[in-house]
């Protein structure tokens, strides 16, 4: 018998955070499942970590080829047994029940083909370091995605033959082909996401690099356009080629990741790390807000986190 879920997850010199996300995904309350990692050539320990796992449900596939996620993830949908396909990335956590609530939620909800969840930001230590409030219902949705992404990749849980309806991911997107995925699966029916957040995105200086960041920008830009082209029923210019792929993107100035973190930090009250982040800054920017930043570091956490929002709100 399939099992009920196919978690896909495709793995490039993942080994770093790859043990956490795996035990994470062998940890879930709903046992139906088989994990199926594609590896994407990597080259680090990525092989050796999962031939560390006796887990049978674990299904490691590699060609030693590096031809990208979103070809990945294609070749993952179609060996995929499960009803339910799971995203999961290599680097990221799912909570105990996140399996469980998903199935009970699609299950429940025949005319929604996926669900995403709320998610917690978590830093490369996998402390608490924010989260994502995204819109829930699938009418609001229909209106927010379009402006901004409202589901993250890995916590989606989608129908399958809802997948294979779509054609799955789109070649053309390089980066943003969830993005492009969910504004496609909402034309054919509902998508909701959960309020509880029941999977925790990592960030950090590797996860979330300059140049990435300003190229996923750059096909998100492309996957809005069509979806606004195809609701006002004109052509889709990707399926039409009326549109070329992104060549080299002019990446967000050197330290965006960095700065990312400090906000992220200094919000939820890590002094440590905040100040850790501001002395990486100021070794090539000795801004007077990052030296202001740097003293507020020294209260304790909670009023370090209300100056800094008073801060920034005069600012603004």
């Amino acid at each position: 018998m399939p099992p009920k879920i196919s978690v896909l997850m495709s793995v490039y010199n993942g080994a770093r955070y790859l043990r956490q996300a795996l035990d994470s995904i062998l940890h879930q309350s709903f046992t139906d499942f088989e994990c199926l990692l594609i590896d994407d050539g990597s080259s680090d320990q990525s092989a050796e970590i999962v031939a560390g796992y006796a887990d049978a449900r674990i299904h490691y596939i590699s060609d030693g080829q590096n031809i990208g996620l979103t070809r990945r993830l294609n070749e993952g949908i179609e060996i995929a047994r499960g009803k339910y396909i799971a995203r999961h990335d290599d680097d990221d956590i799912s909570t105990a029940q996140r399996f469980a609530r998903q199935v009970e939620f699609l299950e429940a909800n025949q005319d929604h083909l996926a669900c995403g969840s709320r998610v917690a930001i978590i830093d490369p230590d996998g402390d608490v370091i924010g989260s994502k409030h995204f819109a829930l219902d699938h009418s609001e949705l229909m209106d927010q995605n379009l402006s901004e992404n409202q589901f993250i990749h890995g916590s989606l849980m989608v129908r399958k033959e809802a997948l294979l309806k779509v054609g799955g991911y789109r070649l053309f997107f390089v980066y943003a082909q969830d993005y492009d995925l969910t504004l496609r699966l909402q034309e054919q029916g509902k998508v909701a996401n959960l309020a509880g957040p029941l999977y925790a995105l990592r960030y950090s200086n590797e996860t979330i690099s300059a140049a990435r960041a300003g190229e996923q920008m750059a096909y998100a830009a492309h996957a809005r356009m069509a979806a606004e082209k195809r609701r006002m029923g004109e052509s889709d210019p990707i399926e039409s080629s009326e549109v070329v792929a992104p060549g080299s993107v002019t990446p967000p100035e050197s330290g965006n990741a960095t700065e990312r973190l400090l906000y992220l930090y200094l919000r939820s009250g890590h002094r440590l790390k905040a100040r850790q982040c501001i002395d990486q800054l100021l070794a090539y920017n000795e801004r007077t807000g990052l030296k202001f930043r740097r003293l507020l570091t020294y209260l304790p956490g909670p009023l370090m986190s209300t100056l800094v929002k008073l801060y920034d709100g005069v600012r603004a």
